[in-house]
């Protein structure tokens, strides 16, 4: 005859079974898996290197930088990202600084960095002050503002960049993601910062592939009424000729009603975008 097995009923290991199927248990896996991948992005920022062509003759290297994507920040028609988005450019993360998720820059190199920047942003120098005393106004979480102006430990003025909200639970920053770049060295010379904030929101809703969006979707997220999809429309125009999404319409049937009673099918267009790294072409070329 065989053994019957049984089973001595655990209630610890049934309380932790069920935690484990619940939903906190879910978002703090997913916000462990987000803390690192930001310790390894910081990390891997920190120490770029060199890449080499075809050739054998040096390239510069794609690299991935954060910028805030909370509504609060895109909606925000008072600051400019063309701006932001240059001065995290000329940031740097180690250092001083090396244990925490902030970008930093010192006043000293940025102040030798305006004219240039503002040229390349194609505003003037004086604007460009204004547009970062702005940012150092504007707040990104709390009484937490983007751009905090303090001082390392020998005295030295720093900017600090910040970008995310932290989590209360497990203070992990969150609400920001990651753009390359070379991208962000190819959207801040557009005419208004609009093209960088649909940028972003693009980054995140279609980080998981082909996505179906509407553009009052989008103009929710950007504060525009639906008055303004205009503008998105262009922007989403320009950002798949320049090799950042790809943009792809369909059709769905729906039975609409005529006035006399009768049903009849109507065909709806439903756009699909999708995220392209078309953009880096450019890095391919070889630098002299």
């Amino acid at each position: 005859m065989g053994i019957e097995k049984t089973t001595e009923y655990n209630p610890i290991l049934e309380a932790f079974e069920n935690y484990k199927q619940s939903e906190t248990y879910r978002l703090r896996r997913i916000h462990i898996k987000e803390l690192e991948y930001q310790r390894y992005m910081l990390f891997k920022n920190d120490y770029i290197k060199e890449d080499t062509a075809i050739s054998g003759k040096p390239v510069k290297e794609v690299f991935c930088l954060p910028m805030p994507s909370s509504n609060e920040i895109l909606r925000n028609r008072q600051i400019d990202l063309r701006t932001y988005g240059s001065i995290m450019l000329e940031s740097n993360w180690g250092g001083n600084y090396k244990n925490k998720n902030n970008r930093f820059i010192y006043k000293e190199k940025l102040d030798s960095r305006l004219k240039e920047i503002a040229q390349e942003i194609g505003i003037s120098e004086s604007k460009l002050k204004k547009d970062i005393i702005k940012l150092r106004k504007c707040n990104v979480d709390g009484d937490i503002k983007l751009i905090e102006l303090t001082k390392d430990n020998k005295d030295n003025p720093v900017y600090i960049l910040n970008y995310g909200v932290k989590c209360d639970v497990t203070e992990v920053l969150k609400q920001y993601v990651t753009i390359s770049n070379v991208a962000l060295k190819i959207l801040k010379k557009s005419n208004n910062d609009n093209i960088i904030r649909i940028y972003l929101i693009l980054l995140y809703k279609l980080r998981n592939g082909d996505t179906c969006l509407t553009q009052e979707e989008i103009c929710d997220n950007m504060g525009f009424s639906y008055k303004s999809r205009k503008v998105i429309s262009d922007c989403l125009n320009s950002l798949e000729k320049l090799g950042f999404i790809d943009i792809r319409q369909d059709y769905k049937e729906i039975v609409a009603t005529r006035k006399d009673g009768l049903n009849y099918a109507q065909m709806i267009p439903k756009f699909y975008y999708k995220l392209s790294d078309r953009y880096l072409e450019s890095t391919k070329k070889i630098v002299t």
